[in-house]
């Protein structure tokens, strides 16, 4: 099963959690410190070569946008307007 997935990466393997934990240990660090918001995708590029249909669905809108529209999410989805 790992092998299958490995087979769809564009590198070839599957990452390892020290990969992880550097973007982590990266973001956390002074040197991140003007980084106001990212989607950052730690895949070896598998996002990348996904058909749209295998996307992952948008995420809903933060309450940083609520914060700055000044409108409440939606009741029904919970979703922020756009």
């Amino acid at each position: 099963m790992l092998d299958d997935q490995a087979q769809r990466v564009p590198l070839g393997r599957l990452g390892q959690p020290t990969e992880i934990a550097d973007a982590v240990v990266f973001l956390a660090s002074p040197q991140a410190r003007f980084i106001t918001g990212i989607e950052l995708f730690i895949d070896g590029g598998e996002t990348q070569v996904w058909p749209k249909s295998r996307l992952p669905p948008a995420r809903p809108r933060t309450r940083q946008s609520a914060l700055r529209t000044g409108r409440p999410p939606d009741p029904r989805t919970g979703r922020f307007a756009e």
